[in-house]
């Protein structure tokens, strides 16, 4: 798909075939293809959507935007996110169709009916319980994705965060960050503000570019969304300005982005489209220039070798454990991790909790408290939405349950939650299991019966 866009956006085949590679080769969508996460799915869908607009700029036909309200109301469905993105595929067309008012209201009228019905009961559901269409404790101060406050030096905190977390700082660690945080004073912020940090975790730089799935960073497909931006600067005008939009519009994104959502350790994966579009877009823009094309080369010539090593060492599933060079090498493997073993060595659904192994006593003694019952629902309330394991373990037991939202828990509910400490309410029933180390604990509640 990427090199389908590329060539719509203007480039030449070596260019399209060139940045096809280099998308393919993100560590951080490699390490998410072998992860339960929907991230990838949103990447996509968002791909999906650009290409549709760009091709109907040359057919003006109207199953072409059919099918780009369809790709962005099931977008939206999969991760609040997309909503953020959309700006990108939805403002190529506004723009591209600026001049031509029948088309635009024409496909404006088509997209808002698609979205109306396919997020009819999403909305609805959402007005009936919490008064709002996007759902629970929007821009409320104790919601854990959403900053407290929304100021320019908040979102410069966000975006300094999000982009330096990609670099990898094996020399002059202590200085560097030293230096940040300083830059933090400046901005009148604390390094890790509650208030624009997600709940419970800590801001630190990477010595490493280390191969999990919540924290890969991407320093080179970086670099050369940084230099397209500069290389913008040696030219005023344009031949092909669509490059340049959707590069534009890739970049608002990203400021809206940091301006909505608090940092987070794993924020490189919700970044996703921020980093394929702003490559595909940015290589581009520096195809344009003799000293660009040489860039764009070497960045393949690195990515490459390093895609292989992340197929072959990702945390999640390796082909090579890393017992066997662990102790000459020395990977910052802590205790929240198991040390990786390849997907050969460990049971296929042990190695769904291979992010998080503390979870899987815990998670084992909650399932099996269960009671098969088909009059039974069961909600969740994870502390860091670790579910997936769950229906794992759950479906493996033969065990199915429909799984309903908090504000709708009954007397027939099985609640399951996990928090630093045991859950407690008088009104039920629970148990609850520690983790193997002092992480938090896993609950199962059900409501008492008088």
């Amino acid at each position: 798909m990427s090199g389908l866009i590329a060539r719509k956006l203007g480039s030449g085949k070596k260019i399209s075939k060139l940045l096809m590679l280099l998308v393919a080769a993100l560590p951080i969508a490699i390490v998410q293809s072998v992860s339960t996460q929907t991230d990838l799915v949103v990447l996509n869908l968002l791909l999906i959507s650009l290409y549709i607009v760009l091709v109907d700029s040359g057919e003006n036909k109207i199953k072409n935007i059919f099918l780009l309200g369809l790709s962005l109301g099931l977008g939206m469905l999969t991760k609040p996110t997309f909503f953020i993105f959309s700006i990108i595929p939805l403002g190529t067309l506004a723009i591209i169709s600026c001049k031509n008012v029948l088309k635009l209201s024409r496909s404006g009228v088509v997209i808002i009916l698609i979205l109306t019905l396919i997020l009819n009961f999403y909305i609805r559901q959402n007005i009936n319980l919490f008064g709002n269409i996007l759902g629970k404790n929007v821009l409320v101060k104790d919601d854990a994705n959403v900053n407290a406050i929304f100021t320019v030096s908040a979102t410069a905190s966000n975006a300094l965060r999000d982009l330096v977390i990609n670099i990898p700082v094996p020399f002059f660690y202590d200085a560097i960050s030293n230096s940040f945080e300083k830059a933090h004073s400046l901005l009148g912020l604390g390094l890790n503000d509650d208030r624009i940090t997600f709940t419970l975790t800590q801001f630190s730089l990477s010595r490493i570019i280390y191969p999990q799935e919540d924290v890969a960073g991407n320093p080179i497909h970086l670099l050369l969304i940084v230099f397209a931006f500069l290389a913008l600067f040696w030219r005023t005008s344009w031949r092909n300005r669509r490059p340049v939009l959707v590069y534009g519009l890739t970049m608002l994104s990203f400021v809206l982005f940091c301006a909505a959502l608090r940092w987070q350790p794993f924020i490189g994966r919700l970044l996703m489209p921020f980093y394929v579009v702003g490559t595909i877009t940015g290589g581009i823009i520096l195809s344009n220039y003799k000293l660009g094309r040489i860039f764009v080369s070497l960045s393949l010539i690195v990515s490459l070798p390093l895609a292989v090593l992340f197929v072959l060492l990702n945390t999640s599933r390796p082909y090579v454990s890393y017992k066997h060079f662990l102790e000459k090498i020395p990977f910052p493997v802590s205790q929240n991790f198991l040390v990786p073993q390849a997907f050969w060595e460990r049971p296929r659904k042990m190695q769904y909790f291979n992010p998080r192994w503390y979870w899987y006593e815990p998670y084992t003694q909650i399932v099996g408290n269960f009671v098969k019952s088909e009059n039974y629902t069961v909600s969740f309330d994870l502390m860091d939405k670790f579910e997936y394991p769950f229906w794992v373990l759950l479906q493996e037991r033969g065990l199915k349950f429909k799984s309903i939202i908090p504000e709708e828990v009954g007397s027939k509910t099985y609640i399951i939650s996990t928090s630093l400490e045991p859950f407690e309410d008088k009104r039920y029933n629970t148990v609850c299991y520690a983790t193997q180390i002092e992480y938090g604990y896993a609950c199962l509640s059900k409501r008492k019966t008088n």
